[in-house]
């Protein structure tokens, strides 16, 4: 539609007047649609792996100028964003795509027409943008690998073909199945040795259903390998531990986990460390088809009194070997404790000679100071905190003289996560 603009000379400063159309003329653009027909993997590899992609050349309508052409979004993971990668003429319709890795991703490519005036010319209709297959493979501890693929494509995918080689031998192929309509497929090869490394490729062949587009598009996943044995670790159970000071008594509950992941245990171990960073040393195994669902162990360490702070933690061992990390440590702290006594008598009698605490735990001795009823300081010391004084008088050279003494203590209190410091005062009656 055209229309005029023009002034009105007889009232001049009024705004310009448009004038009335009187008729409209139309065009329809007509497009064909661009299709994405290859989207595959050359070379598995994890720095030097390559994808081929191809598609046709659309028809353009002669109302967009030339020169057209092509531009190459890529996206990895087989998400996005997409960014462009590369621009070809228009008569180009395949690309290999290099340096990738193919090894651990997918990939995920758009093509796009652009015009003469660099502008994007619509030829999509959703079907120029498809991803690579991306295989796993799996072994499962049962002679068998468990293979799954993914791919998201413009294209029906009707059957795979899967390849397989064993021990770095030629490529086989072992089956063809049908495909679903969906985006990830499954498959379990069976029947094979444990201790040789079998790798796959999945092939595809799809259709878009168009007369005059490729017909089947047939693409390549990358190559997944893996032996027919599981090496990944059971999942272990739930762990809580408890502590009884009276009784040097650890209480160690365990609770068998609620993921479906233990499936082929075999035994738990138990550990034990002095402290949280290890190392672990183990306390007992424990055979799991034997294992309740919740079990509450004792252990007894009343003959070893000094290892009783320290921490548990437990691995659980498949039938295969493969060993659960510590990941985890659950702890048990320590039972400080100090009761001084207040009256001791040096005389050599090798009876209460000493000044020493009548009952103490997991504490250390900084500083013990005695002062007389005047205070005067009498003794010092930061040694054994079972010999605290022994009745002298430094600063004389001689034997206090019978009477009540004061003392002042620092000490600390011994904890898994930094001891925590102390003090204590009171009296003491020295007899001869």
């Amino acid at each position: 539609m055209v229309t005029a603009i023009y002034d009105a000379p007889s009232e001049p400063g009024l705004p310009a007047l448009e004038s009335c159309a009187t008729n409209e003329a139309c065009i329809e653009i007509e497009n064909e649609t661009l299709y994405l027909t290859n989207d595959s993997v050359s070379v598995t590899d994890p720095v030097n792996g390559s994808i081929f992609i191809s598609w046709n050349q659309p028809t353009i309508d002669e109302f967009f100028p030339e020169t057209f052409t092509y531009r190459i979004y890529r996206a990895n993971n087989n998400g996005y964003p997409a960014i462009p990668i590369a621009t070809l003429g228009y008569n180009d319709t395949t690309y290999t795509d290099t340096g990738l890795d193919t090894e651990s991703r997918g990939y995920n490519y758009r093509v796009e027409v652009f015009d003469g005036l660099d502008l994007w010319v619509s030829t999509s209709d959703g079907k120029n943008t498809g991803s690579s297959i991306y295989l796993t493979a799996v072994g499962t501890g049962s002679n068998s690998i468990n293979l799954s693929w993914t791919e998201f494509v413009p294209w029906m995918n009707l059957t795979y073909e899967i390849f397989r080689s064993e021990s770095g031998g030629p490529f086989v192929l072992v089956n063809t199945v049908n495909g679903t309509g969906g985006n990830t497929h499954t498959y379990q090869d069976e029947g094979l040795n444990p201790t040789l490394e079998y790798c796959y490729f999945i092939r595809s062949f799809g259709t878009h259903g168009v007369d005059h587009i490729k017909d089947p598009t047939i693409n390549d996943s990358q190559v997944a390998c893996d032996f027919a044995q599981d090496d990944e670790p059971p999942c272990p159970p739930a762990l809580s531990v408890d502590g009884d000071c009276e009784d040097l008594i650890h209480q160690v509950r365990i609770t068998k986990p609620t993921l479906d992941c233990d499936g082929d245990t075999d035994f738990l171990t138990l550990l034990f460390a002095d402290n949280p960073s290890g190392p672990f040393r183990e306390v007992m195994t424990i055979n799991y088809p034997d294992f309740g669902e919740d079990t509450l162990i004792q252990v007894d360490l009343s003959a070893t009194p000094d290892l009783y702070a320290g921490c548990y933690a437990i691995t659980a061992t498949d039938t295969l070997g493969n060993t659960s990390v510590i990941d985890r440590s659950f702890c048990i702290d320590y039972c400080p404790e100090l009761i001084m006594s207040n009256v001791f008598s040096p005389n050599g009698d090798g009876i209460n000679d000493i000044f020493k605490p009548k009952y103490y735990r997991d504490v250390i001795l900084k500083e013990i100071r005695i002062f007389d009823r005047w205070g005067r300081l009498m003794w010092s010391t930061s040694g054994d905190i079972g010999v605290l004084w022994e009745g002298q008088a430094f600063r004389e050279n001689r034997r206090a003289s019978e009477g009540v003494y004061y003392y002042h203590i620092s000490y600390e209190e011994l904890k898994l996560n930094g001891n925590i410091p102390k003090e204590k005062t009171g009296w003491v009656t020295l007899m001869r």
